[in-house]
């Protein structure tokens, strides 16, 4: 199951779940070339609960607090100014990965990383 982030999320189009065997083998993917994935791990929680088990994109308030603060507009400006390099730097990590990935996850998959990333560069 593929989603898009919400409002609960932030505004930025890229993939709120990943399936865990997708995740592992983009993981893979970077650090075999040299890339970090210290972001991934950070924002990415295992959820086995579900069938398949999936990744999931932790809440952005749980690690920025102010990020939905309206009663203190300064934090909340720059949690989200923060949120926004995160989130561009998480996909550069897709978009970098998606082409490594041929033939080891479905292309529609593939695609969906890609086209997930378009909107955002």
């Amino acid at each position: 199951m593929k989603g898009f982030i919400g409002q609960k999320y932030g505004s930025s189009l890229f993939p709120s779940r990943i399936t865990s065997s997708d995740f592992e083998l983009i993981r893979q993917t970077l650090l075999d070339h040299g890339e970090s994935v210290k972001l991934l791990d950070e924002w990415f929680q295992k959820d086995e609960n579900s069938v398949p088990s999936n990744y999931i994109l932790i809440p952005i308030n749980s690690k920025l607090q102010n990020f939905d603060n309206y009663e203190a507009p300064d934090l909340q400006y720059q949690d989200r100014q923060l949120w926004k390099q995160i989130s561009k730097q998480l996909q550069s990590l897709l978009k970098f990965s998606s082409p490594h990935l041929q033939g080891k996850i479905p292309e529609s998959t593939i695609e969906h990383y890609q086209s997930s990333c378009k909107n955002f560069f």
